[in-house]
């Protein structure tokens, strides 16, 4: 029987010219290089390390010398996905003095800029779509949010509305608001996920628009889950781009969750990536003192300041096809933030609004006569009521201020106490006084209204 013999191994060509050259430079293997052994064309042929002596029948681990070492410890060429001819991703970079810097351009001055996404979540029935039929009239008319502010320019808008009927709705609150219809196009849908194209496209034909409203942009997603962060984000990323490419202001109307309390960055509905995204964001409130009065008030702003709060009114305008509510503008100044807006309780168990029981308090506290500011203030806290409620509860009441002497403290007293007080100073003679004749000078002086007083008289 013959013994199978092995055939020789076929040196591979490549690896055993490598081979040749290491043995020219005496650092070479003797031994021919094999197909199995092969390595790839781009690399140097390593030595192998000769093996060392046995001892106790077993032999020791291979080393190389120090020599040898050093000579190879070069790391050597491994092609990669960077390489010519190779596929793999691209990056593009850019000096930061490279680019010209540009001035953010705003259609609603320090509040909504063009080419940036902004949100605007409140709760349904406030006035959300009237404050978008506002801002249409605002920026179609190329006119301003009240008489001191700077106007805006004058350019097209569209507005997407999928709740309100464009006919009966629609329609009416932008004649309402002033707004000019030529310059406004109406969607009664989108889907934001495939219609981008086409609506850039249309932006492109229109050439002047300036601002896009989506109200709300829950229902033009498709069949995207609100409450999922990725998808979320990978829309709302891409409606910012479209936004940057156009150099149209977005705002996107969204509702606030059901969670009654909490920080007004977490109160919007779905995923936190909707306020992510978006360079500002602002929530639209009644006023927890006056359910009357509506609070636009921002929690988000990454292009400037976050004090931008402004308050407004509804009231109803007569059309020729009946009546329509539009936003009034109110000038008194808004000093609260969005956080306690959301998260102070609106009524008082009775139901009563903050300001009403403000007012409570206060004829209370005052029927017996004038009290120190200070123990009128310090008892309000302790029954929950807040200085602004205080405030104007005060100034709704006529409630006036008076020193009590000259050195001595303010005192709140009703207007039945005032003029009894004035009464009474007018009528006492005290020869020893500096003021005399002119004593009744100095009560009318020390009369002061809420409106000329701060918080501690």
């Amino acid at each position: 029987m013959k013994a199978n013999r092995k055939k020789p191994p076929v040196p591979d060509p490549i690896v055993e010219a490598h081979r040749r050259e290491a043995m020219k430079r005496g650092d070479g293997d003797t031994q021919p290089a094999t197909a199995s052994s092969a390595l790839p064309a781009r690399t140097r042929a390593v030595p192998q390390p000769t093996p060392r002596p046995a001892e106790n029948g077993k032999m020791k681990e291979p080393v190389l010398s120090q020599e040898r070492t050093r000579r190879h410890a070069t790391p050597l060429s491994v092609p990669t996905q960077a390489d010519p001819g190779k596929a793999g991703s691209e990056i593009s970079m850019i000096r930061a003095s490279e680019l010209v810097p540009e001035r953010l351009e705003y259609v609603w001055n320090g509040r909504i800029a063009r080419g940036k996404l902004t949100i605007v979540a409140g709760d349904p029935g406030l006035g959300k779509s009237l404050l978008a039929a506002r801002l249409a009239a605002i920026v179609s008319r190329g006119s301003a949010w009240t008489p001191d502010e700077e106007q805006a320019v004058k350019g097209s808008v569209i507005m997407v509305t999928t709740e309100d009927d464009l006919q009966d709705t629609v329609r009416p609150r932008l004649e309402a608001a002033g707004a000019d219809l030529d310059a406004v196009h109406l969607l009664a849908g989108l889907d934001l996920t495939q219609d981008q194209d086409a609506l850039e496209q249309e932006i492109r034909r229109l050439a002047d628009v300036r601002l896009m409203i989506i109200d709300p942009i829950t229902s033009c997603l498709g069949r995207t889950n609100i409450n999922g962060a990725a998808d979320v984000r990978a829309i709302m990323t891409s409606l910012s781009r479209f936004a940057a490419r156009t150099g149209t202001a977005i705002v996107a109307i969204t509702h606030l969750n059901k969670n009654g309390s909490g920080r007004a960055m977490a109160r919007t509905v779905g995923s936190h990536a909707f306020v992510a995204v978006a360079r500002a964001a602002y929530v639209l409130t009644k006023d927890p003192d006056d359910p009357g009065r509506r609070l636009l008030l921002p929690f988000k702003n990454n292009l400037g300041a976050d004090n931008q709060s402004c308050a407004f009114r509804i009231e109803e305008v007569a059309l020729g096809v009946g009546t329509a509510p539009r936003l009034v503008p109110d000038p008194e100044p808004v000093i609260i933030t969005a956080d306690e807006a959301l998260t102070n309780p609106r009524t008082n168990p009775s139901g009563q609004s903050a300001l009403e029981q403000a007012k409570e308090f206060l004829r209370e506290f005052l029927s017996a006569g004038p009290r120190a500011a200070l123990a009128v203030q310090a008892a309000a806290a302790t029954v929950g009521i807040r200085g602004i409620s205080l405030q104007r509860a005060k100034k709704a009441l006529g409630i006036q201020s008076s020193k009590s002497a000259m050195d001595g403290g303010w005192q709140w007293m009703l207007p039945a106490d005032t003029k009894m007080i004035n009464c009474s100073e007018d009528d006492q003679h005290n020869p020893m006084s500096t003021f005399d004749a002119d004593d009744h000078l100095r009560s009318a002086a020390l009369v002061e209204t809420t409106s000329s007083r701060g918080d501690h008289q």
